[in-house]
């Protein structure tokens, strides 16, 4: 669900952004990802390699969300 969350987030960041929409998506992520690992690593303290590759997807699926964002843009 967290996955469709972060590609809906770079979508409508792309949609509103310029150019390059793929930045627009990582910057969207990297700061969602940045919150989310410091209440992870606060509450849980719990950082596994399996996390990573889970903050990887969540970030490709934004920069995703991004790209196609600004392609869908209305003129």
């Amino acid at each position: 669900m967290i996955l469709i969350w972060f590609f809906f987030l770079g979508f409508k960041n792309g949609k509103k952004s310029k150019s390059k929409g793929y930045l627009a998506g990582l910057k969207i992520a990297l700061i969602f990802i940045s919150i989310l690992l410091l209440f992870n690593l606060i509450f849980l303290r719990i950082f596994k390699l399996s996390l990573i590759f889970y903050y990887l997807l969540l970030i490709l699926s934004s920069i995703l969300g991004g790209m196609l964002g600004i392609n869908r843009k209305k003129d």
